[in-house]
């Protein structure tokens, strides 16, 4: 009987002891996630800040060629080293079009931005701008995509379906994302 009774307290503690380590990793891995949270953020707002620099409202006065590059520069993948280095001088081209160009005054926003270059065909003469513009203006419509998922991902892992593995979940996300393509 007393045998029996040191088993339960033994049990009992490396169950607390178990519990306690389980609490310091789960601890950790919530203190890198929100880490990792923060600085996804971080790069949100410097990516948006920059992109400030494209903004031609008010007859172009917060166009800022330091941040156009700085923003450019957090796409590697779409400018090569030679392009970020053309980039001040198309900015600089650019510039001097849009002051001698009437067609560049009274512009609300990138989109306006966007079509004026196209129409006056800016984009041919200052190709690296047109390229910042581009990603500029599809940021919006990615970062709703992405939030479109997530919500997307509220419904298909539940709290009754909070077990589904990597391999399932991935597929009844691209299910359920892309319904209306497999509708068709």
């Amino acid at each position: 009987m007393k045998k029996l009774m040191m088993m339960k307290q033994l049990l009992r503690m490396l169950t607390l002891i178990q519990v306690r380590m389980l609490i310091m990793i789960i601890s950790k891995q919530m203190t890198v996630t929100l880490m990792q949270v923060r600085m996804l953020i971080k790069q949100m707002v410097t990516l948006i800040k920059n992109m400030s620099g494209l903004n031609p409202s008010n007859g172009f006065s917060k166009f800022d060629p330091s941040k156009i590059l700085t923003f450019a520069k957090m796409y590697p993948d779409d400018f090569t080293t030679q392009e970020i280095g053309s980039l001040l001088g198309d900015i600089e081209s650019f510039c001097h079009t849009i002051s001698d160009d009437d067609n560049f005054e009274d512009l609300n926003g990138i989109s306006d931005l966007a079509r004026v270059i196209v129409e006056t065909g800016t984009h041919s003469s200052c190709p690296t701008v047109y390229q910042v513009v581009k990603l500029a203006l599809i940021l919006p419509v990615a970062t709703a995509t992405i939030e479109r998922c997530f919500s997307k991902l509220k419904l298909v892992k539940t709290d009754l379906r909070n077990r589904i593995g990597p391999e399932f979940l991935n597929n009844a996300m691209v299910c359920v994302v892309e319904k209306d393509f497999l509708v068709k």
